[in-house]
């Protein structure tokens, strides 16, 4: 299901950069998948889940560094870049998860997406 939901919301988009940007916006739409993944993050431990997590994640980084690479960033600085990005992404997910975050009216929530993809999606 991630796989083909990655490929349908992002794969479509030609421009690496709005590619970048698409997946930093679904953080906020995405409610189900981000809190089945939350979940899934929560019993990482377990037996089943945990290889499942790494390939969802390592999929998810594969294609955001494919982004940064056709953006000019060599496979090791973009393989970096995108786990910073991937980081960020569980970062929130799991405040969001733990009620760590202070509630965020949703034009303060696009603000905070807003910052975050200025600071980490170069122009």
């Amino acid at each position: 299901h991630d796989n083909r939901n990655l490929n349908t919301a992002l794969g479509a988009i030609a421009e690496p950069r709005d590619r970048l940007i698409s997946f930093f916006r679904r953080v906020g739409q995405e409610r189900l998948t981000h809190d089945v993944y939350s979940a899934l993050c929560a019993a990482a431990d377990h037996e089943q889940v945990e290889p499942v997590l790494e390939r969802v994640a390592n999929r998810r980084m594969k294609h955001i560094a494919s982004a940064f690479e056709e953006l000019g960033f060599d496979a090791g600085r973009a393989a970096h870049r995108a786990r910073l990005v991937y980081s960020v992404y569980l970062g929130f997910l799991q405040l969001q998860r733990q009620h760590q975050t202070p509630s965020l009216t949703s034009q303060a929530f696009e603000a905070y997406v807003d910052h975050v993809i200025e600071t980490l999606v170069p122009d």
